[in-house]
């Protein structure tokens, strides 16, 4: 969730001898639009637009009208509308630095990112004790993926305010993140950790920032979302799987806690549970290619009657999202195997290492399915190049 940077309207405005009822009327209109609620929406722009036509703002106050209506409209993804409002505040004030912040974040969403770094730099030149900027800094250089200049970043925003919960849990994505950002599939990042991985996610300092982030806000979504993964990342699944239900009480429309524990209870092996976790999270994001490779793998786990036919409608589904998945194709071609379908487990072996021609794992089952229909000639073959591989790669 992102923290509102909401600017105080200052108090002491002339009003224009309104009579009693326009003045409360105004006054409703000035409380709503300084309102810190972060569901900021339609009322609260109202109320601004009311204060911002009825002249009686002074420069300064009327600068904080519009960044705050500016923020409304940001809150609604009416981008553009934003950004008129913040161009706006900056020509009447331009030393507010709340408002620079601000318009980052909407260059932000927009994937504007020069823009949004000028505006930050503007914001913290004109305030450099602004924690929020700081933050802000750190979320945008890590969706840059800069992420030593993200840490640094948050590092200043905590030494500014270290009792902001948000800040801690940000820092601890950014932890995971810098790994975590190279995989698509869950089931990529448990292998890469296995196997040491390109980069290494730092799962100790993640911990350590999410546990400061519970102490101070003991319900952060973000901070039991991370804990949940990084215990993942660390095969310690009932740890994992807790912190997800703790994410799961407390908002039920996120996918992610329902993908994750998923996962977890499917390394426990409660794989109904698993898939009764992925249904959820189907529910809520039906367009993820992950959770429908990860509702298959639990349907071919589990092996009940009728199973492997569900998975294989899954990762089908799968593929149907992300027609690249290598290991969603070596899944599917597992379960063809299992059912004794031969050519078509070999058909998606070899979709499989057409992407990845190095994916061992996939050359190899590939091998197997051959011996298994007889085809030994082919068979010796993969083996043959298999064994150079795993030579190739042990270098």
């Amino acid at each position: 969730m992102r923290n509102l940077s909401i600017t105080v309207i200052l108090a002491g405005i002339s009003f224009l001898s309104p009579s009693t009822a326009s003045a409360l009327e105004f006054s409703q209109a000035w409380k709503a639009c300084y309102n810190m609620a972060a569901d900021f929406g339609d009322y609260e722009i109202g109320a601004c637009t009311q204060i911002i036509t009825s002249g009686r703002l002074n420069a300064v106050n009327l600068s904080a009208a519009f960044g705050n209506r500016g923020l409304g409209y940001a809150n609604k993804k009416e981008y553009d509308k934003a950004l008129a409002d913040y161009a706006r505040a900056i020509s009447l004030n331009g030393k507010n630095f709340k408002n620079f912040a601000n318009r980052a974040y909407t260059y932000r969403m927009l994937k504007r990112y020069d823009e949004s770094l000028a505006d930050l730099n503007r914001s913290v030149k004109i305030n450099p004790k602004y924690a929020y900027a700081h933050d802000s800094l750190g979320n945008l250089y890590a969706e840059m993926q800069k992420y030593p200049e993200a840490v640094a970043s948050y590092d200043k925003a905590l030494e500014l305010q270290p009792g902001n919960a948000y800040y801690w849990a940000n820092r601890g994505w950014v932890y995971l993140r810098q790994w975590n950002d190279t995989f698509r599939t869950i089931e990529d990042r448990i292998e890469a950790v296995a196997k040491g991985g390109p980069i290494k996610a730092d799962t100790d300092q993640a911990f350590s920032d999410f546990a400061e982030a519970l102490k101070l806000k003991p319900d952060h979504i973000g901070a039991l979302n991370g804990t949940c993964f990084a215990n993942i990342l660390r095969k310690l699944y009932v740890p994992a799987a807790e912190a997800c239900g703790k994410s799961i009480a407390v908002n039920r429309n996120n996918s992610y806690p329902w993908q994750w524990r998923a996962y977890a209870y499917h390394r426990q092996g409660n794989f109904t549970q698993a898939i009764s976790d992925a249904d959820e999270a189907l529910k809520l994001a039906p367009a993820s290619d992950s959770i429908w490779n990860l509702r298959g793998n639990a349907y071919k786990a589990r092996g009940q009657a009728g199973d492997s036919a569900k998975a294989i409608e899954d990762y089908t589904q799968s593929l149907k999202l992300d027609p690249k998945s290598a290991i969603v194709y070596r899944n599917r071609a597992n379960t063809y195997l299992q059912m004794k379908n031969y050519p078509a487990a070999i058909g998606d072996f070899t979709s499989a290492l057409e992407p990845s021609p190095d994916y061992l794992e996939a050359l190899t089952d590939r091998a197997r399915a051959y011996s298994l229909m007889g085809d030994t000639e082919k068979a010796e073959a993969d083996a043959i190049a298999a064994a150079k591989l795993r030579e190739k790669q042990a270098l």
